[in-house]
């Protein structure tokens, strides 16, 4: 699958990977965004779901690729 591909390619032939935002979720071991999600655990660590003071993302400016 998919995995699997991500593996051979970028850490079995070492192709260059970027991780911004979703891919840093991905590469994580774990992310919290939309619920607990396992990750492919190339960065040790939890990516964090980000909330602002009201309870919502939204109500905080936060930097992001749009």
């Amino acid at each position: 699958g998919l995995r699997d591909a991500l593996e051979h390619a970028v850490r079995g032939r070492g192709v260059p990977v970027l991780g911004i935002c979703l891919g840093m979720q991905l590469l994580a071991a774990r992310g919290t965004e939309g619920g607990l999600s396992d990750g492919l655990g190339w960065i040790p660590g939890e990516v964090e779901h980000l909330v602002g003071e009201g309870g919502s993302w939204e109500e905080r400016y936060l930097p992001r690729v749009q």
